[in-house]
């Protein structure tokens, strides 16, 4: 069968070099991108190896959509997740962050070798039931003297992955369609919202004043993650913001940056700016230390850590009356859901506090018309604010 004009197409990144400052192509990185006929949507696949081989993937998937579409054919190649992991592990690797890697790919390893040589299209939900009542019955890691049993979120985020490496599986034709992936629609125990720290503005300030170092007072004022921070370049620090370009999420995200965030970077960049941003930066456990002792100076306990620095960042954002969808974009979650555990501290003002800004844009579209600029509108001029 002729390859069909418009199905995909092979493409590979690109990347700066922090060294010399040069464009440069990446090695083991060609991208297959083509739509997927059942959905429409637009796919991408991270090959990982040569060009040839990259287009190669790419008539199989074309060969592949027309015999599904035109001859109602569906073949399934038998293989393990444990085989597939050897294609499926270099792609993760190149969209997600390190932690974030590391992590699936243990769940992912986990998860392998209790189903062994069993090809993945094989594995049924009652299999996987089966798995997730032995994970939960039994103690895990270091604290199995301890008989601490895996909490919700943890198998939560296992079948997640799973369910992300069985639909990239249905993709590469190794397992069902994506319709009928094991580990979809799961009855998973609830998962119960940890509260999260609050610090009051005035705790904050103290706490800069008691630790007295500009690293975390970025963190501060930026809500920046800890390998976030230790992953930031100086050509991604401009005049008014800050680019994260490789988040938790893998989305990059942009920062204003504060009075005090900027002089934080001209403390750090003082007769360094030649160095790395991570050299210009204290040692990440130097770091952890430093704001135990000053978060006990400040009156805030010993368990302060960079982490808390981005709570308090999250925690400013919902007292400020920062619409949680912007909140969400600036601390880089997937999901306003996340976003919304900041949004239980708002103090009993806060609703007035709201009512009050309300009132004000009325007064000032009342005297936009009194002056005869007003009108009907439906957009963001109608604010009159930014």
């Amino acid at each position: 069968m002729g390859m069909r004009k418009g199905f995909g197409h092979v493409f590979r990144k690109r990347s700066l070099d922090r060294s010399t400052k040069t464009v440069r192509e990446r090695t083991r990185n060609y991208y297959v991108r083509y739509t997927d006929w059942r959905t429409g949507k637009r796919r991408d696949l991270f090959d990982g190896r040569t060009k040839k081989d990259a287009k190669t993937l790419l008539g199989d998937l074309e060969r592949r959509a027309w015999e599904e579409k035109h001859l109602g054919r569906n073949r399934i190649r038998e293989q393990s997740l444990r085989d597939f992991l050897q294609v499926l592990l270099p792609q993760l690797r190149a969209v997600l962050a390190g932690n974030t890697y590391a992590v699936s790919k243990a769940h992912l390893e986990e998860i392998a070798e209790h189903f062994g040589d069993t090809s993945m299209s094989r594995v049924t939900r009652a299999d996987v039931g089966a798995w997730i009542a032995k994970v939960r019955a039994e103690p895990r890691g270091r604290w199995k003297r301890k008989e601490k049993k895996i909490a919700p979120l943890t198998l939560d985020r296992i079948a997640g992955n799973a369910r992300r490496a069985w639909n990239l599986a249905a993709e590469a034709g190794v397992a069902a369609a994506a319709e009928s992936n094991p580990w979809r629609g799961l009855a998973l125990p609830k998962i119960h919202q940890r509260s999260v720290p609050y610090i009051s503005p005035g705790s904050l300030l103290r706490l800069y004043a008691a630790v007295d170092d500009p690293a975390a007072v970025l963190v501060g004022e930026t809500g920046l993650r800890r390998g976030e921070l230790y992953r930031l370049e100086w050509d991604a620090i401009q005049p008014t913001t800050l680019t994260v370009r490789r988040s938790k999420s893998g989305k990059p995200r942009t920062i204003p940056l504060s009075e005090r965030a900027k002089a934080a970077i001209a403390a750090l960049g003082n007769g360094k700016r030649k160095q790395s941003f991570r050299e210009a930066l204290p040692s990440p456990g130097w770091l952890y230390r430093r704001l135990r002792e000053a978060g006990r100076r400040a009156g805030l306990g010993g368990g302060v850590g960079v982490h808390t620095l981005r709570h308090a960042f999250a925690t400013g954002l919902a007292d400020a009356g920062v619409p949680i969808t912007r909140a969400a974009a600036l601390l880089g979650h997937a999901s306003v859901t996340v976003t919304q555990r900041y949004y239980s501290h708002l103090p009993e003002y806060a609703g007035e506090h709201a009512i009050r800004l309300l009132e004000a844009l009325k007064l000032k579209a009342e005297a936009r018309e009194a002056d005869g600029v007003g009108g009907v509108g439906h957009g963001k001029n109608d604010t009159d604010g930014p």
